[in-house]
């Protein structure tokens, strides 16, 4: 992936840079044309990368976090969750935004925001 971006970063500036060259005219028009298709054209690597940043990292996270919210939408009593901390258990009480978890041989109950789910591990419906 990394290769295709400095491929297309290396195409961008050769084509940018060449582009401005090959305009052909008059010569008042084209040096009045030359400067603009110039100045248009020293913009496109900008906006082909802006375009790049935008498939290649926002749009991930963005998919990242819709299913992370959405995996949270759906916790139900009895899924087996690891939290941000490390801390695994199953849910034992779900109140809005707050959650019971029972982890270790004791049993011992943790209030916990819903927030610091990392992960559902097995869920009631895999047993």
């Amino acid at each position: 992936m990394k290769k295709v971006f400095l491929v297309l970063l290396v195409f961008c500036f050769v084509v940018g840079g060449m582009l401005p060259v090959m305009a052909t005219g008059d010569a008042g028009e084209a040096a009045q044309g030359q400067d603009m298709l110039s100045s248009f054209m020293g913009m496109w690597p900008i906006i082909i990368i802006l375009v790049l940043f935008y498939f290649m990292l926002f749009r991930p996270q963005q998919k990242k976090e819709k299913a992370h919210r959405l995996m949270l939408s759906e916790l139900k009593v009895g899924n087996e969750v690891v939290t941000i901390g490390g801390i695994c258990g199953r849910v034992t009480n779900i109140n809005d935004d707050v959650l019971t978890i029972e982890t270790g041989a004791d049993k011992v109950k943790i209030k916990l925001q819903r927030f610091a789910v990392k992960d559902v591990i097995k869920s009631e419906k895999s047993e």
